[in-house]
């Protein structure tokens, strides 16, 4: 009996080996800990309202963007390759196994091919026809036209996080999306703002977990208050910057609601179904 502070990363294909041999039995299960990659949406540049040429591209604004890049994310190779079949692919903030999730959410599945026509309707086109290279922009919307489809990824050094990135960055690679890919040590990762990168939200793309105790799906992760400012000392939830007043609403009643009421399990529903189609991040 393992505790959860014992890392086994890179000790799984092991442990399934020495079970094959009845040197053990293993037994696996989930966490509330929900791997993300997270969008960077609004960036501390944003705040002020004017988005200016020195300003990062707003490269996630558009919902269906976001929606682009998670078709062009190879998420069951990870599952079945790093996790080795013992998680499965979430289309919302919600575990698989919690009573409380949606099972109907639309979940965008990888493929090149739709994610290469997403792309291109929104004006990151492939001007050579040469997916190794990024995608250009043309009339997409707050983006300069020549604009190089290329994103910064950042995620921290442990074993599961590199190995899931090499999967990911081919994948988005494969629909003629530049990645740069940053791997840094928990300190850096996680300092705080405005310097840090992750609570600073000066990211395209951020791998991490989140985790909770409680048994209420953290919908209050996503919510427009909670994003990381000088305010609250760097030190929020909301590290991409999603807003969506709608979202809100539905998370305050959920929580303001107990769980015998009628409106509590509708007004998580209600989160997820919007979680789903906007993708604030993508579950891995």
């Amino acid at each position: 009996l393992l505790g959860p502070g014992i890392s086994l990363d890179n000790h799984v294909a092991l442990l399934e080996e020495m079970q094959n041999r009845e040197e053990l039995q293993l037994f696996v299960t989930p966490s509330n800990s929900l791997e993300q990659l997270v969008f960077g949406i609004q960036p501390t540049t944003y705040d002020d309202g004017i988005v200016s040429g020195n300003d990062r591209p707003d490269f996630f604004g558009n919902p269906k963007m976001r929606q682009a890049v998670a078709t062009c994310l190879n998420r069951e190779k990870v599952v079945e390759s790093v996790l080795h079949g013992f998680s499965a692919v979430s289309s919302t903030y919600v575990s698989l196994e919690h009573p409380l999730y949606l099972e109907d959410a639309p979940i965008f599945d990888f493929d090149v091919d739709t994610g290469a026509e997403l792309l291109s309707a929104l004006g990151w086109k492939d001007i050579d026809n040469d997916p190794a290279t990024p995608r250009i922009a043309f009339q997409v919307k707050n983006v300069l036209d020549g604009t190089r489809l290329v994103l910064r990824y950042i995620t921290t050094t442990a074993i599961q996080r590199r190995q899931v990135s090499e999967i990911l960055v081919q994948s988005l690679t494969e629909c003629g999306i530049g990645v740069d890919v940053s791997y840094l040590s928990l300190d850096e990762f996680y300092a705080p703002g405005p310097q840090g990168l992750l609570f600073g939200r000066d990211f395209d793309l951020a791998q991490l977990a989140m985790g909770t105790d409680s048994f209420q799906p953290p919908c209050d992760w996503y919510m427009a208050d909670q994003l990381p400012t000088s305010d609250n000392d760097w030190q929020a939830p909301n590290l991409g910057g999603y807003s969506n007043a709608d979202f809100d609403t539905a998370c305050l009643d959920a929580q303001l609601a107990l769980p015998e009421d009628i409106d509590f399990r509708e007004a998580y529903m209600t989160t997820q179904t919007i979680f789903a189609k906007d993708l604030p991040t993508v579950p891995l």
